[in-house]
């Protein structure tokens, strides 16, 4: 429950670190060692957080708008919604961060290693996941609304009733991807590789799936309904 707004934390060690509350907005965050931290509710705002080492963190409710974060690793960490309860004024109530979200970006995660990262019922709207290793991550109702995931490797991920509307997933390693009850509307699938997945019940209305690799993949009952598919 510390505001630590600013400071330079640069490649420093904060294993097993007990941050929960924490208030890291604008720090600088470049390198450092944070695997098995609890982070449960921390504020990141505008923090950069590239080529740290997030593995294994509880990130819970954190809240990441303008954190830059390219590289940074994430493996194992769970980023699921999460809301602290504090004692304000002998009062509970729940701690929320208040930032004026008018001209801030989303948070940047190009080249991200999320592998087996926890995101189910996570929000993910309109960021950057260019070149992410995203292995294995579980994305069950997951909310990645216009977001950019160009060359992500999802191979094993599990995106089951994710939204993935106006996504661009142009040349994503799909490979064994559960995409049961996903929505890929006006989703951007040219040149992925859906090898194994199985489409049934996806919805794939007006979906581009030019030059889509799909070797072995079930398209049964899927939504196909004005959806450009021409697998190679």
């Amino acid at each position: 429950m510390t505001d630590l707004t600013g400071y330079n934390f640069t490649r420093i060690s904060l294993q097993r670190a007990k941050l929960v509350g924490t208030v890291m907005c604008g720090c600088i965050l470049i390198g450092a060692y944070h695997t098995e931290s609890d982070l449960f509710s921390a504020d990141f705002c505008d923090a950069n957080l590239s080529e740290a080492n997030l593995s294994g963190c509880d990130l819970r409710g954190t809240y990441l708008r303008g954190a830059i974060m390219d590289k940074t690793n994430l493996e194992d960490a769970d980023l699921r919604d999460g809301t602290l309860l504090v004692n304000n004024d002998g009062k509970p109530s729940f701690q929320q961060h208040k930032h004026d979200p008018s001209g801030r970006e989303l948070a940047d995660l190009t080249g991200a290693k999320l592998n087996g990262t926890l995101l189910s019922r996570a929000t993910i709207i309109q960021t950057d996941l260019t070149g992410a290793s995203m292995k294995g991550a579980i994305l069950t109702g997951a909310d990645l609304r216009d977001s950019k995931l160009t060359d992500v490797d999802l191979r094993g991920a599990d995106l089951a009733n994710a939204n993935l509307e106006n996504v661009d997933l142009c040349g994503a390693n799909m490979e064994g991807v559960n995409v049961k009850g996903a929505n890929f509307k006006n989703a951007d699938l040219a040149s992925a590789n859906l090898d194994g997945v199985d489409l049934t019940g996806a919805n794939l209305e007006r979906t581009n799936m030019m030059s889509v690799f799909m070797c072995g993949a079930n398209m049964t009952n899927a939504n196909l309904r004005n959806a450009i598919a021409t697998p190679k």
